[in-house]
């Protein structure tokens, strides 16, 4: 069983004793997940991230390839940036079915003006060794800054 925390007037702090996860419930009411849960048995823990400056409006993508025959569990969504008085970032989390970058399914976004954030995700992808996961860091400006992304889930064995 849990135990609550409060951290002033409105913040708490639920901590299970044994498994010591966590969550946080905020000011606003918002509830954040502070630790994941391991992986399932049968699987293997994967993560691609990426980090450093970034002066695109495109953007720069880093790729994972999902296994033929696995299924990738994504989990967490993970992202930072400089803050920058000209304009914001995002990080944007893409399906690619065809393996080409043409057609995209959005998963996920988080949009940055400095500070950082993270979300829970529960997307499956069964891999053909074509499909793929794109992580994609980029810029409202062409102005450079410091960008950081990061996924985080499983795959079957």
């Amino acid at each position: 069983m849990g135990d609550l925390n409060r951290k002033g007037d409105i913040e708490v702090n639920i901590v299970d004793k044994v498994t010591q996860y966590s969550a946080t419930v905020d000011a606003s009411g918002r509830l954040t997940v502070n630790t994941i849960a391991p992986s399932p048995a049968g699987t293997v823990r994967k993560t691609a991230s990426a980090q450093g400056d970034v002066n695109s409006t495109a953007g720069t993508d880093t790729t994972y390839v999902v296994t033929s025959g696995k299924t990738l569990t994504i989990n967490r969504l993970s992202a930072g940036a400089e803050s920058t008085a000209k304009s914001g970032s995002v990080v944007e989390l893409f399906y690619d079915a065809l393996g080409t970058g043409v057609t995209l399914i959005l998963i996920d976004a988080i949009y940055l003006n400095g500070g950082s954030n993270k979300f829970d995700e529960d997307y499956d992808i069964v891999g053909d060794g074509t499909k793929m996961v794109r992580l994609r860091r980029r810029t409202f400006t062409a102005d450079p800054r410091e960008l950081y992304a990061k996924w985080e889930g499983y795959e079957t064995t």
